[in-house]
């Protein structure tokens, strides 16, 4: 498994859904430990399947203290109140901008025994949360910005890639 980086075709599929009679759960936990491996080395707080060229609707997100693998996810709620707070992602290495994201979200998926969980996310959790799933439906944080901000974010990024920071 390896990080896939932009602009690979296969950050813009939409994943399919996990079924679990079909997949077994050591696959599964695999599939989740490998991702999650990938996230801490990159110093990530968030990683989908797609951006490791996977195809299921699977993401990890958190740290040492709090992680979780998500499989099969859906905002079943959100909060009207939205911000726009700085985010990166890593498959667009020094890229940051501001998204406009619901600040509070009430998500449900699939743990790896096939149990739904639901839990209240605000945040940072529901921003993570909310990026992560955009990726599984084949949608990457630079689509949810204007023409401009892209330009200028990406000016940032040229800038950071050419002096190595």
């Amino acid at each position: 498994m390896e990080l896939v980086i932009h602009p690979n075709k296969v950050l813009r599929q939409k994943c399919i859904e996990v079924n679990f009679d079909e997949v077994d759960k050591s696959e599964l936990e695999d599939i989740g430990r490998q991702m999650l491996e990938i996230m801490y080395n990159n110093n990530g707080a968030g990683l989908a399947h797609p951006q490791v060229a996977g195809n299921s609707r699977i993401f990890v997100m958190g740290d040492k203290d709090f992680s979780r693998i998500i499989i099969n996810p859906v905002i079943e709620k959100q909060s009207i109140m939205t911000e726009a707070e700085q985010e990166g992602c890593l498959s667009f290495p020094n890229l940051w901008m501001p998204v406009k994201r619901a600040k509070t979200i009430l998500a449900k998926w699939d743990s790896i025994d096939g149990k739904v969980q639901r839990e209240f996310f605000s945040n940072f959790k529901a921003r993570c949360f909310q990026h992560e799933l955009d990726h599984l439906n084949g949608i990457n944080f630079n689509e949810r910005v204007s023409k401009l901000i892209l330009n200028m974010a990406m000016k940032k990024q040229r800038k950071k890639n050419k002096h190595g920071r």
